[in-house]
Order: C-alpha cells, then sequence, then structure tokens
C-alpha cells in the first residue's frame, strides 16, 4: 500500500435519503439513485445472462474463480478538524477486510492498491452528491479503469445523506468512451458510517461500505418497488416497505418484521442491501450474486 499526502487546494425509482437528521451523530441513509434508464441497461444485462437463483447458488458454491478487483481509498481531511483522527491505515485495512468478507459469495475480492490522504477543506464539507465539487474531486482523484473501486471518504456537515455509489449501468456498454461516467464511478462515504465512526445507530461496524458496494456491483434496494413491485429484480428478497425516515424504522435488526404481510416472506433483514444495523446485515442472496456477475460482466468486463 502506498499512502499519498496531499495538500490540494427500477422503473424511475429515486431512492433518496432515508435519514432523519442532519447533525454527525444522527441516522444517515444512501442516496444512490437509479433511474429509468438504468433501469433499462440493466435489464439489457440480465437478458443477456438471465439470473436465477439456481445459477447464483452455484456461482455462491464455487471457490474455484475469484475476481480480484483494485480498490483505492481516498481519504478527505481538513485542517485544524480532529473528527478523522481515528482513520489509521490499520482501521481501514480491517474495513477493507469487512468488505471482503462480504464479497467472499459474489467470488469478488478488493485489493487495496493506494490510500490517498489530502487535505483539502472544500472537498471535505461540500463534496456533497452531484455538485461542481464532488466532480472536482473525482477528477483529481480517480485512478484505474472501470474495473476498479474508488472510495472516497469525507465529512459534509449539512446534508442527511451518508453514502452513495455509481451503479455498472451508469458506465454504459463496453463499446462507450469512458469519458465523465468513467470519473463519476465510485463510491462516496461519510466519514461518520466508516468502520468505528460516529454514527451511532448501528451503521459504524464497516457495513456501509459492503452496501455501497453492492450498489457498484449492481445491486439495488431490497425495498425498492415498496410492497407494490419486486423492484430490486431479485427473486429471493421478499418484497419489503420503503423505510419511513424515522428512526424507528431505520437501523437495529428487527428480526420477524413483515412490512408486507400480504405477500410471501419476511423482510430481508439481514440482506446488505437493506437499511438494518451494521451487526444485522451479513448476506447476499444467490439471487443476488447472480444478478452482479450480469452487470459487472456487461458493463466492466469482471468475469468470475
Amino acid at each position: 500500500m502506498v499512502t499519498v499526502m496531499g495538500g490540494l487546494a427500477a422503473v424511475a425509482v429515486l431512492v433518496s435519503s432515508a435519514a432523519a437528521s442532519s447533525t454527525g451523530n444522527l441516522p444517515r441513509g444512501c442516496a444512490t439513485e437509479v433511474s429509468e434508464e438504468l433501469v433499462l441497461r440493466s435489464r439489457s444485462a440480465i437478458s443477456a445472462r438471465p439470473p436465477t437463483v439456481e445459477l447464483g447458488a452455484r456461482q455462491a458454491d464455487s471457490t474455484n474463480t475469484t475476481a480480484v478487483l483494485s480498490f483505492y481509498f481516498h481519504i478527505i481531511l481538513a485542517e485544524n478538524n480532529h473528527t478523522t483522527d481515528f482513520i489509521t491505515d490499520d482501521l481501514l485495512a480491517r474495513q477493507l477486510d469487512i468488505l471482503n468478507d462480504g464479497f467472499v459469495a459474489m467470488g469478488y475480492k478488493f485489493d487495496l492498491i493506494e490510500t490517498t490522504r489530502i487535505v483539502n477543506d472544500t472537498w471535505f464539507y461540500n463534496a456533497t452528491q452531484y455538485s461542481p465539487i464532488e466532480t472536482e474531486m473525482k477528477t483529481a482523484l480517480r485512478k484505474g479503469d472501470r474495473k476498479a473501486l474508488n472510495t472516497y471518504v469525507v465529512g459534509f456537515p449539512d446534508t442527511s445523506d451518508s453514502a452513495w455509489a455509481s451503479l455498472p449501468a451508469t458506465l454504459g456498454p463496453l463499446d462507450w468512451p469512458d469519458g465523465r461516467w468513467l470519473i463519476d464511478d465510485g463510491v462516496v462515504l461519510h466519514n461518520s458510517v466508516l468502520l468505528n465512526g460516529s454514527n451511532w445507530y448501528g451503521w459504524n461496524k464497516g457495513k456501509s461500505l459492503v452496501h455501497e458496494a453492492g450498489h457498484w456491483v449492481g445491486l439495488y434496494h431490497t425495498f425498492s418497488g415498496g410492497c407494490e413491485a419486486n423492484y430490486d429484480y431479485i427473486d429471493d428478497t421478499p418484497l419489503e416497505a420503503v423505510p419511513e425516515s424515522s428512526i424507528s424504522a431505520l437501523g437495529g435488526c428487527p428480526i420477524g418484521r413483515d412490512s408486507c404481510p400480504d405477500d410471501p416472506g419476511l423482510d430481508p433483514i439481514h440482506n446488505f442491501m437493506d437499511y438494518t444495523g451494521d451487526d444485522c446485515r451479513t448476506e447476499f442472496t444467490p439471487g443476488q450474486v447472480a444478478f452482479a456477475h450480469s452487470q459487472m460482466e456487461m458493463y466492466r468486463q469482471v468475469y468470475v
């Protein structure tokens, strides 16, 4: 690992923040968005390689092949701000271990190539989603091709969004020029939901990065479409109501919760793509494994 110190000055389904507060310690939600165009591209990958549960189960059981993906940490710091002092190289190594443990069943392993630490107050406080500052930061820092996962850790104070990620379909087919879409590709995390971060609602044990990387490999939230439709396009994740923007509906591990009582199955509370607490989220399903493989093959040229 190299550490670089710097001083650089569904049908359209909007997955918006489910957080209730904008202060640093309170629950924060994932702001990954899924547009109608992205859903259509994702379905193209599904048509090319139908992601059946049976196929996913066979893939998850296979221990013969692993796709190794390059991984880059970009830790954004601010002068006279000590909220990031806990982000040591050892902590980042443990965070990466948690990420890799989550993706064993998919056959993906993230290999840390470089950790970059940049002191830049503007990026730290203002790199919010879709902002010119976010684009400036990613343009300056992003490394690797479309197979490389870049993760940016920031500290913006005035938003309820804790993280967001790009999906493989955002890049378009392999014959598209990468350009701006490749610059945008990656994960942005608020430092409070990093391992040992300040988020007190159970999203600070390393699973937020697993959740966002789940989007990066092509997965949607388990509750996409709510009780009305299966808009995560996964056959083995039961329908689940969209979480309310309230503390009572987020985090924790509500064993036996059935938010769609008229539909089969209990809520998939142990799924990495749900909004339960980190202690509760432990799995991807075989259907998700197959779905992710179809997306990664078509849009990132990653094969397992």
